[in-house]
């Protein structure tokens, strides 16, 4: 790149940047970034590399101005028409168009070479580590999102995000702690591994200090979970211990309730009665669950409330199969336990008009889960659906949006810790 083509980008780029998020000190980091990159990618054009770098965010004042617009489509035009006025061959150009209009993360295009995917890396490591969560603040400051919302249960937020009603906690969970994952090039995995462990000790310390509980999540086995919260524990569909993780330790000085979401020998074993006598234990069942003899419990249906205690609430919803499932909180923590709710699609036994019966019966059930911002879902991956054993899973995730899921309903799980999965 000549020193003339140079100056004339940088000085095309400082008109364009308005926004103190996306300033050219953005640019610049990223530009930086880039080059350390490309440094271990030697089939990279580090002249179109650094143009794409320079106005890869150019078009943000076009979608200041108007939300519909993409920035990255709109910066992408930008930059071809600017490049072509210097005198830039059409080729080269269009190459740094399509390498901006594919940096945008969860965008519509992907990139394609080697110089979009160093972009599109580059500009995702801005937004990790401490560098990210500035960043994060300052923007949600200068379009005035808080820093927390709160909801259902009065419990903060965590679910939701990039829309015009999220915060930064929101914003956390649906953007920055997933960017991670989504490096294409060896060096930008290295950095984001360092910077990741910066963002989450600042989340985790902000969450600590706001009393944003850390569930401890261990799997009983198959569709049984232990859920372990500030003077609580949540125990679901308990089946089989193989593990020992059930002792009597546990329940000491701790509320613990334990939800039977229906009679499948599989998903109750009346071996849970026998925890009565070390501590303060609540039994919540489905209401078909034979309970003959087995002390007081609370039965329940699909769509009723229960009060357990003043820190735990829990509300029954339907199911696809046998019984219900449970949406329970406690101690600022909301935890969707499925049960056999799930897609059932066995397309080897059904017709195509049962299958979309039951799937839209599915969906109807899922869809009255939209706002209760869930921290964790539990929902069955059951492998002899075979390519469809994800669909259930698929769908919860596009309509409900909770903050994790974890798969259950499929042996080989016994004792797995997912506290941090």
């Amino acid at each position: 790149m000549t020193c003339a083509d140079r100056s004339a980008i940088d000085t095309y780029m400082y008109e364009q940047m308005k926004d103190s998020a996306y300033d050219r000190h953005h640019v610049s980091r990223v530009l930086d970034l880039a080059l350390d990159i490309a440094e271990c990618e030697p089939d990279a054009d580090t002249d179109i590399l650094t143009a794409a770098a320079l106005l890869h965010d150019i078009g943000r004042g076009k979608q200041f101005e108007n939300p519909e617009i993409c920035h990255a489509a709109a910066g992408g035009e930008m930059a071809e028409a600017f490049l072509l006025s210097l005198g830039w061959p059409e080729e080269r150009a269009a190459h740094v168009r399509a390498c901006i209009a594919s940096h945008k993360y969860q965008g519509a295009a992907k990139p394609e070479t080697i110089e979009a995917k160093i972009l599109f890396d580059a500009d995702k490591l801005d937004v990790c580590g401490a560098i990210g969560i500035a960043r994060t603040l300052l923007y949600a400051g200068q379009i005035g999102d808080p820093l927390y919302r709160r909801g259902m249960w009065d419990k903060i937020i965590t679910g939701g995000g990039g829309d015009e009603s999220s915060s930064f906690i929101e914003e956390y969970h649906y953007k920055l702690k997933r960017m991670y994952d989504g490096f294409y090039t060896g060096r930008a995995k290295e950095i984001g591994a360092e910077r990741r462990k910066t963002a989450e000790g600042f989340y985790n310390g902000l969450a600590k200090e706001l009393g944003m509980p850390k569930p401890k999540i261990t799997c009983i086995g198959h569709s049984g979970f232990l859920v372990e919260l500030p003077g609580v524990n949540l125990i679901f569909d308990y089946y089989t211990d193989k593990k020992d993780i059930i002792t009597p330790g546990l329940f000491k000085n701790k509320t613990t309730c334990v939800f039977v979401s229906h009679n499948h020998a599989d998903h109750y074993n009346k071996e849970i009665f026998n925890w009565r006598g070390y501590g303060q234990v609540f039994y919540i069942l489905d209401k078909d669950c034979d309970t003959h003899g087995m002390g007081e419990v609370i039965k329940v249906r699909d769509d009723k409330i229960i009060f357990i205690t003043g820190q735990i609430r829990a509300k029954a919803f339907g199911s696809t199969d046998e019984g219900v499932s449970f949406l329970v909180n406690a101690s600022g923590c909301t935890v969707f336990h499925a049960g056999d709710l799930n897609d059932w699609y066995w397309e080897d036994e059904s017709t195509r008009e049962e299958l979309a019966a039951d799937e839209e019966r599915y969906l109807g059930i899922i869809r009255g889960l939209e706002n209760a911002d869930i921290d964790v879902a539990f929902i069955p991956r059951d492998p002899r659906l075979g390519r469809n054993a994800d669909r259930g899973i698929r769908f919860f995730e596009e309509i409900v949006k909770p903050a994790r899921i974890i798969p259950m309903h499929f042996p080989g799980n016994d004792g797995t810790d997912y506290s941090e999965q």
